[in-house]
């Protein structure tokens, strides 16, 4: 369970507008090899946490949106970053992926260090 806590809290970081890989996330928590594990977290979550955790801002590693086999979920994820100003393109990648991927540990948009 803590995992999935650390997880959660590490994600609720990401800024509205930006996106980061499960293996940035991953990373950010000490373990770079443990990307699908951060997706396992994710898609576990209750539908009450999904609400509270800014779940759709996590792609892979290509800027992909990945719920794998749920198309109307990566449907409902491609609306909530657009609704963010995140453009989602025609083949489900976020277009500017390397502008918009967010670094754990840089500074954040109101000058403060995320992590």
């Amino acid at each position: 369970m803590a995992w999935r806590d650390d997880v959660e809290t590490m994600v609720a970081t990401i800024p509205r507008g930006r996106v980061a890989s499960y293996g940035d996330v991953a990373a950010a928590l000490g373990h770079p090899l443990r990307a699908r594990q951060v997706g396992t977290a994710l898609g576990a979550m209750p539908a009450d946490r999904a609400a509270q955790v800014p779940w759709h801002r996590v792609v892979n590693a290509r800027g992909y949106l990945s719920i794998r086999g749920v198309f109307a979920a990566k449907e409902v994820q491609r609306a909530l970053l657009q609704r963010e100003g995140v453009a989602v393109g025609d083949d489900l990648v976020v277009v500017d992926f390397a502008a918009r991927r967010w670094r754990f540990g840089a500074p954040s948009p109101s000058g403060t260090s995320v992590v």
